[in-house]
């Protein structure tokens, strides 16, 4: 899975398609956000998503 994360952010960084949401500051003032890659056919992936998915995230 991680690969086909990885995968999917080259992807959508060659593509210019990568939309990167801020969301809210943690306690330590980094900015966390929702960041979403618009795939063939206009569908969007959602890396956090993938990231729980595939168990690389809690």
């Amino acid at each position: 899975m991680k690969q086909k994360i990885n995968e999917l952010l080259l992807i959508a960084a060659a593509d210019n398609q990568l939309m990167i949401v801020p969301v809210v500051k943690d306690s330590d003032g980094r900015t966390v956000a929702e960041v979403v890659a618009h795939g063939q056919g206009e569908a969007e992936i959602s890396f956090q998503e993938e990231l729980l998915k595939s168990g690389l995230a809690k």
